[in-house]
Parts: C-alpha cells; structure tokens; sequence
C-alpha cells in the first residue's frame, strides 16, 4: 500500500481478511461475520492513531486515518446485518 498516493476505499478493502481465511464468493455470506482488517492494516491504524493522539498527523494521514475509519464502519455494519440474520 503506496503512503504516497491518496489512499482509496478498495485499497484499505484490499487488506480485509475473513477470520479463518476462507471467505470467497460461494461463502461470503457464511464467513462475512469474521471480516476484520490484516496484521498490516491493524499496524498502520495503530500507528495513525497514536500519531492523531500526539497531534502529529499530516492533512495526508488523516484522510487515510478517515478512510479506515468509513470502511472498519462499514465492516461492523456487514458483520452486524450477518449475525443478525443468523437468529
């Protein structure tokens, strides 16, 4: 993932992981309630973060922090509505 270029929706997309790693188009549905962001995403946000906390970030890194933020939303929400219609 470029840190110089502005970071995108389906970039950060593109380091969501199932839980066991086994999500694909035939299981989706199964496996959407384990959808969480790779060791690599995790890092970066924890890096973000503690950078936003000591007042340290770029206007560059707070989109990108943003943007985390819009799709680990969007995560909860699809976890959310998965477990929901498990019931």
């Amino acid at each position: 993932m470029s840190r110089s270029a502005t970071l995108t929706d389906a970039d950060v997309l593109a380091h969501v992981v199932s839980q066991d790693d086994t999500a694909d188009s035939v299981g989706f549905a199964q496996n959407s309630s384990m959808l969480r962001f790779d060791d690599e995403a995790m890092s970066r946000m924890d890096e973000l973060a503690a950078r936003n906390r000591d007042g340290l970030l770029s206007p560059e890194e707070s989109a990108e922090l943003q943007t985390y933020l819009r799709i680990g939303n969007l995560l909860s929400w699809l976890n959310a509505k998965t477990r929901s219609t498990r019931v």
